[in-house]
């Protein structure tokens, strides 16, 4: 066991996105997934639909067949998207290739942020004990919105789990040379859009929505003053990276 555990850290340092994300070995071997067969590199953003992105890669890897396909879409085990880690020589050399597709979504703050609390604060009772902790709260809490969004701010970006953390951190677009940003305003469009790019635009239409919470439709009723100012200090390097307005239409 801790041969094998040697070995995966020793390829996470040798891997070429080492010096290029700023997030620990660990989140960015889950954030990252790639594919020798259609020559890509997706770097998944949590709470930027990469449950549905990710599901599609799944079922285009497989031709389409189900029945090889874990029900958990997260499931790296039984992926056929598989880790970085589990074959670097592979992956070193798709990432190193020109040719190689590397793309992301990216989510407005301001319903990415909600979206995070609703889902692992508020909708998911099985969830909330294990993330309530990583803000300071104890199992049994209930937290406003900008209980969640006070804490978030006292946490450094190395600190925040990549559900909240800025995305600006987790995809690091001024290091990282992506041939496509999508948006998750546009998504079956550009979903559709990566889907021709890569040669499976026939998957394109199954998505899965596992964590949908709807945040775009219920930012009039969680948003004050105070809750805009603190995703706009929390999130400043999405709004910047990103060109999402500063100003939502909430107000």
């Amino acid at each position: 066991m801790q041969a094998q555990c040697f070995k995966k850290v020793k390829n996470l340092m040798e891997n070429p996105l080492r010096s290029l994300l700023k997030v620990a070995d660990g989140p960015a071997n889950y954030l990252v997934n790639f594919s020798s067969r259609y020559s890509y590199v997706y770097v998944e953003t949590p709470k930027v639909a990469c449950s549905s992105i990710k599901r599609m890669l799944q079922i285009a890897e497989v031709d389409g067949d189900l029945s090889r396909l874990s029900d958990d879409v997260h499931d790296r085990e039984l992926s056929p998207l598989k880790p970085m880690y589990t074959d670097p020589a592979a992956f070193n050399k798709l990432f190193d290739d020109p040719g190689t597709f590397r793309f992301c979504f990216v989510r407005n703050p301001y319903s990415r942020a909600l979206s995070c609390y609703l889902d692992k604060f508020v909708q998911n009772e099985i969830a909330r004990p294990r993330f309530l902790p990583q803000l300071g709260f104890s199992p049994d809490s209930h937290v406003t919105f900008r209980d969640f969004l006070l804490a978030v701010r006292d946490q450094t970006e190395a600190e925040c789990n990549p559900h909240w953390a800025p995305q600006n951190f987790l995809l690091n677009p001024h290091a990282m040379k992506y041939s496509f940003i999508g948006r998750f305003e546009f998504l079956d469009t550009h979903v559709q859009l990566v889907a021709e790019r890569l040669g499976f635009a026939q998957y394109a239409g199954q998505l899965v929505a596992p964590h949908r919470t709807s945040a775009a439709d219920k930012v009039r009723q969680h948003y004050s003053r105070a809750e805009i100012d603190l995703v706009q200090q929390i999130y400043a390097g999405d709004f910047e990276a990103f060109g999402y307005g500063w100003a939502p239409d909430i107000l």
